[in-house]
């Protein structure tokens, strides 16, 4: 019984350590990168406008498009995916959050899970690309987008 509660407090560790640790910037370069090919594939560029996200949770790029207007906004999610609800909440409800896929919600288990099978693998020694973080895109990305819809659903996908 008590291994059993010891195992459940190292996993429980394990988990926090892994939701609030470092992600490196490696990761999040990676994914800035991943979000500048997608929307100049379809035309978008970044604006070079005030993000006005000085102490958010996450970095926010916004992209326009000529005779488009309204903007794209692209967030790089960090940690767990906390700002998602907030995200969502500032761009009145029209968002979708890439994880792997395009999905509505990003599962925070999801992220814990894959961050705590990276650490091991590198505690093992064995190489393992770093998770990528979540991505947050307003407006949500449809099946087949139209001009000034932004990039489609399956230029999201990874």
């Amino acid at each position: 019984m008590a291994l059993v509660v010891v195992l459940a407090l190292v996993l429980g560790v394990a988990l926090k350590v892994s939701r609030y640790g470092e992600r490196g910037d490696a990761s999040a370069q990676t994914a800035a990168m991943h979000i500048a090919e997608v929307m100049s594939a379809y035309g978008w560029s970044k604006a070079e406008l005030p993000s006005g996200d000085s102490g958010s949770v996450y970095q926010q790029k916004t992209f326009l498009k000529p005779g488009c207007a309204k903007p794209v906004v692209v967030a790089i999610l960090g940690g767990n995916a906390e700002g998602a609800s907030f995200f969502r909440l500032q761009h009145g409800g029209d968002a979708a959050f890439i994880q792997g896929d395009v999905v509505d919600q990003p599962s925070g288990m999801r992220r814990q899970l894959i961050g705590m099978a990276h650490g091991i693998a590198r505690m093992l020694g064995v190489a393992s690309k770093a998770p990528s973080p979540v991505l947050a895109v307003s407006p949500a990305p449809s099946v087949s987008a139209s001009q000034c819809s932004g990039p489609p659903v399956a230029a999201w996908r990874s």
